[in-house]
């Protein structure tokens, strides 16, 4: 449990996170609170392992690792650092733990993570060019911070694979690196460290095998056969994927992204990691391909809209599913951006001439509602005008990362073109299509046009 103090932030929704798989990095909410006009609040973890985890509160958050059965009084001071309009930024606030731990985890990785960041600022240029090994060796010697700690099995395994990713960037032998940290060692799905040295170690693996005999035969796997038997038989002949644990997860890491930056074809790596996820014995892998085939799906044409729940210029709370069976024209602004400004002039001809059959919502990221209502006093907009109200979740499932930002759902809930073009960028002939008489063949063949990339 974790009782915390947080009065700079009264009022705003707070939620503990973790790290629920280290590839796609999806995450998992363990628990939810509303921070009282005094500050309080309390967040609950059920988990029976120690890992890392997450308050995220409005634009901001702190990192606490949390061990079963351990309670946490923190307090969460106000930000002082720069503020910037990067629209999915979040800033890390320096939680305190104002009640210490048992055993003092958290207070052993922040005074390890000093040592450790010290090291790498003083050796950065030598570390770069690869010729750090022996001032790495030296380093690893030194009585470490908190070293009673060594006696507990997460902070051991943490300073453990720091030192491991350190001897990766610094040359040390890959072959000597694989026998010591991997070979006969257990995969530490949960352990932020392990992962982060797993994950450098395997980066873009599937290069390994980029010369011709054994291009040729990953390549034909993948792109002809669709063959997990015949792409895990070439895997396994590596040193480094003997094991079956590491080459199954590999193999799901790579078929993803290299999918991602287009060396292979999504129809042919998807049947391949949903045929791996079907025979595989380990749970971690399974969850893995949901999220990594998750994140692959999400806005894309034919997936739902995300949902949301938010306050009009009146306060009165809106839904997106409130208005099923009409199509929306959704728009992400700001009273600061010119472009939005200007594309509303266009977006009130639209609405004036197509709104019996497509319903306008605008939605506001100021961070002051108050900006949005000075704004619609000042213009006589008709559609709907709804506030993001502070929910930074919103602004990442629609991938909010410039302003404005347009997608069209049908009547069903559905996206059908994500992102959507701008009000004076063609969407007038999609908003001509829906409300004229048109065959539904036709209809089904126009939608096949792809709005251009933001």
């Amino acid at each position: 449990m974790i009782d915390g103090k947080a009065p700079a932030y009264a009022g705003m929704k707070i939620k503990l996170t973790t790290v629920e798989d280290y590839v796609s990095e999806a995450t998992k909410t363990l628990s939810i609170d509303q921070i009282a006009e005094d500050g309080q609040f309390t967040l609950y973890s059920n988990d029976d392992k120690t890992r890392l985890c997450k308050l995220e509160f409005g634009k901001y958050y702190s990192l606490i690792y949390l061990k079963p059965g351990t309670n946490y009084q923190v307090l969460l001071p106000e930000y002082t650092g720069l503020l910037t309009e990067n629209l999915n930024e979040r800033y890390p606030v320096n939680m305190e733990i104002t009640k210490p731990e048992s055993e003092k985890l958290n207070a052993g990785i922040v005074d390890f993570n000093g040592h450790f960041d010290s090291f790498i600022k003083d050796h950065f240029m030598l570390i770069m060019r690869r010729g750090a090994k022996s001032r790495v060796d030296s380093f690893k010697q030194v009585p470490i911070p908190n070293l009673e700690l060594r006696s507990q099995s997460y902070f051991d395994s943490y300073v453990k694979y720091q030192f491991a990713l350190l001897d990766l960037i610094s040359s040390h032998s890959k072959s000597e690196m694989y026998d010591n940290y991997l070979k006969s060692k257990p995969i530490l799905y949960d352990h932020d460290a392990y992962m982060k040295f797993f994950n450098e170690f395997y980066k873009d693996y599937f290069k390994a095998f980029y010369f011709v005999e054994f291009e040729v035969r990953l390549v034909l796997a993948v792109e002809n056969h669709q063959s997990v038997d015949s792409l895990d038989f070439i895997l396994s002949k590596n040193k480094f994927l003997e094991r079956e644990d590491i080459r199954e997860r590999v193999m799901i890491k790579e078929l993803y992204f290299n999918t991602v930056n287009g060396r292979f074809k999504e129809e042919h790596t998807h049947k391949m990691l949903r045929e791996i996820q079907s025979r595989s014995e380990i749970k971690e892998h399974k969850a893995m391909i949901d999220a990594l085939l998750r994140k692959n799906s999400k806005l894309a044409v034919g997936t739902m809209a995300p949902e949301f729940r938010l306050p009009d210029v009146n306060g009165d709370i809106k839904s997106l599913s409130e208005l099923r069976g009409k199509y929306v024209y959704l728009d992400f602004w700001a009273t600061w951006c010119t472009p939005c400004i200007r594309s509303m002039k266009m977006m009130e001809a639209l609405y004036q001439q197509y709104s019996d059959s497509i319903e306008f919502v605008s939605i506001s990221i100021d961070k002051n509602p108050k900006k949005m209502k000075d704004f619609l006093d000042k213009e006589d907009y008709s559609w709907t005008f709804l506030h993001y109200n502070g929910n930074e979740e919103l602004k990442e499932d629609y991938r909010v990362l410039a302003v404005p930002t347009y997608y069209l759902i049908d009547p069903n809930g559905v996206l059908i073109q994500s992102p959507a073009f701008h009000p004076e960028s063609g969407i007038d002939k999609y908003f001509r299509e829906i409300a004229g008489p048109k065959k539904q063949a036709q209809k089904d063949r126009f939608w096949l046009e792809k709005a251009p990339d933001k």
